[in-house]
């Protein structure tokens, strides 16, 4: 402020009191730069959020709680179950928000499609962080990544930061004079790019396309043998007796370069073609970008209606983003690579 009034009463018991005043003429902060940009439209919806301060000793605790902040909360009828932790790498598992029914809620930070009482957006929104370099101009940058799936289609998003936002000059926080909006609008239309799959190389940088393994009746995984194309079929079939399911370990992650983001899960499909029947499956992690597969992860696959029957199968992988658009895993980006498992028994009818 430019200027300020206070009014101080002494104490009639007691003469001797002396009152010293201490200006503070420390700067508020400010933000000086955010992405997506404040109004932008026709940001893709997986868009991480970066709001850039002046200052780069921002004070930590404006987006996480304390343990007696949790305290508190916990006496108004919190559980430790409602509360949302980072993770240990960016957040160092602290916690930074927690849920009632549908709807979350961070520390300091508000985002909905209105600036004062839209429809919450906070649960397409996780791990809020600090990074730990100063941003090119010496400041902090706040990071608020998306989930997945990521926010609708045609949304405008607000993102508000709370007056507490501050820093501390000795034992005094700074903070903003007010609280603080950017907005944007994600994209209105449905992306057209299909997502990409992407397998391992080995120390020589060479493809690996042995990205599906089966594990056989002594325990052991097997890699299913590969062609392009499902019109031949490839010799020495790994054989698969069990009637009741298959278990398949992958090697291999997908990535999105649209707008909407790689969807949480892949597809197994039983051919080649654009109509085959199909598993969904999880990935071992995912980010809005990118989903991962490794080898340690099995997945029990029943033997489903079109895997009735016993004979020779080949599987295909589909990368799917979130607006649904799907593409397969290629050779050398020409043909696609078919693996193939023998089933050597029909699930009884029981």
């Amino acid at each position: 402020m430019i200027d300020t009034t206070c009014t101080f009463v002494k104490d009639p018991e007691d003469e001797n009191i002396q009152i010293a005043i201490r200006a503070l003429t420390a700067k508020r902060p400010r933000i000086i730069r955010a992405t997506p940009v404040d109004q932008e439209t026709g940001v893709p919806r997986n868009s991480t959020v970066r709001i850039s301060f002046d200052k780069f000793n921002m004070d930590p605790e404006c987006i996480y709680y304390t343990e007696e902040e949790m305290q508190a909360l916990k006496e108004l009828g919190l559980k430790d179950s409602d509360f949302l932790q980072g993770d240990n790498e960016h957040c160092n598992g602290r916690y930074y928000g927690y849920k009632k029914g549908d709807v979350h809620f961070f520390k300091n930070i508000q985002i909905g499609s209105s600036p004062v009482s839209g429809s919450s957006l906070t649960k397409y929104f996780y791990d809020p962080y600090w990074e730990k370099d100063p941003n090119d101009l010496g400041g902090s940058t706040l990071v608020i990544q998306t989930t997945n799936p990521p926010p609708p289609r045609n949304v405008v998003v607000y993102v508000t930061l709370a007056k507490d936002f501050c820093y501390y000059v000795g034992d005094i926080a700074v903070t903003f004079r007010e609280e603080n909006t950017i907005s944007y609008k994600t994209m209105t239309d449905k992306e057209s790019k299909t997502p990409k799959i992407s397998v391992p190389g080995d120390s020589q940088n060479n493809k690996d396309y042995h990205v599906i393994k089966f594990k056989n009746a002594n325990g052991e995984f097997e890699t299913l043998p590969y062609v392009k194309g499902n019109q031949t079929t490839p010799n020495n079939i790994p054989v698969c007796d069990d009637v009741n399911y298959i278990t398949l370990s992958f090697s291999f992650s997908a990535t999105d370069e649209g707008g909407s983001g790689i969807a949480n899960r892949f597809r197994l499909c039983c051919g080649d073609g654009m109509d085959a029947p199909s598993i969904e499956i999880p990935y071992c992690n995912v980010t809005p970008d990118t989903g991962y597969t490794q080898w340690s992860e099995e997945y029990i696959i029943p033997r489903s209606s079109y895997l009735r029957s016993a004979g020779k199968y080949c599987f295909t992988l589909r990368a799917i983003d979130n607006d649904g658009n799907s593409a397969p895993l290629l050779y050398e980006e020409q043909q696609v690579l078919c693996f193939w498992l023998h089933l050597t028994q029909s699930e009884p009818n029981y």
